[in-house]
């Protein structure tokens, strides 16, 4: 709709607001698109999030974080995410909070595909650096980042500590976007810019 406040009375409540501030956190000064694909349970359909991307992409966004995923492969929901990226947009996913070596998608097709160097899937580590029990993780999984009570925006001008692969995927987001301003014309450059800025983690 055209209204993408959170809407209270399920366990998704504050679901989005949390990613957003932590994006801001990292990247105070990018400019948040937001667009609430998922209901107040933080359950939703693939042709939502199909729209949300076109939609994004069409105002311009050069970065889309997608702290969601499913366990099926939709071949629309790939589609379009590959569109995005051919249009030179990073899309930033979660990986996704069973603890197993199958990762949701789109995550699970981060190295798949023509323009994949643009799909980035995230996976949670604890404080320590150690992989978090409930993080998916695989052959596909391109970063990890800090998803255990991180501290954020909370709707009503509230904050909350919060948990999972939707929140460690927007700490890369901000990432990707710190990049791209420093260098907007560099985009190619991002995942190597990313990985010689980082270290590596254990599966275990």
């Amino acid at each position: 709709d055209t209204n993408p406040q959170e809407v209270s009375g399920g366990n998704g409540y504050g679901h989005g607001t949390g990613v957003a501030g932590i994006i801001l956190q990292v990247a105070p000064q990018a400019t948040i698109l937001p667009i609430r694909v998922l209901d107040t349970n933080g359950m939703g359909d693939s042709d939502n999030v199909i729209a949300a991307i076109d939609w994004a992409v069409q105002k311009g966004a050069k970065v889309i974080n997608l702290s969601l995923g499913t366990n099926e492969p939709v071949a629309a929901l790939k589609t379009m995410v590959s569109y995005a990226n051919q249009m030179g947009v990073f899309v930033i996913t979660s990986a996704g909070n069973a603890g197993s070596t199958s990762m949701t998608y789109p995550a699970a097709d981060a190295t798949n595909g023509t323009y994949a160097d643009k799909l980035i899937s995230v996976g949670s580590v604890s404080n320590s650096g150690s992989r978090s029990s409930f993080s998916n993780y695989g052959p596909a999984l391109k970063f990890t980042a800090p998803g255990e009570q991180i501290y954020s925006a909370f709707p009503a001008s509230q904050s909350a500590h919060m948990t999972g692969t939707s929140f460690a995927a927007p700490i890369i987001a901000g990432s990707v976007a710190l990049a791209l301003a420093d260098n907007a014309t560099a985009s190619n450059d991002v995942q190597f810019y990313m990985a010689n800025s980082t270290f590596g983690v254990g599966s275990t």
